[in-house]
């Protein structure tokens, strides 16, 4: 397995404080469309794209 470099902040955030930063700014993480769409490929794998 080959990591590229990536960027680590220098301080912690809390639940708290990234449950704030989602609700002030809507934002969408990658877990909360990923991971559905995975489960739904897996449960329906006729219903993929192309099928």
């Amino acid at each position: 397995m080959i990591v590229s470099p990536f960027y680590i902040d220098p301080t912690a955030v809390t639940n708290e404080q990234f449950a704030y930063f989602i609700k002030e700014t809507h934002y969408i993480t990658d877990a909360s469309v990923s991971v559905g769409l995975t489960f739904f490929t897996l449960l329906f794998p006729k219903r993929r794209a192309g099928r």
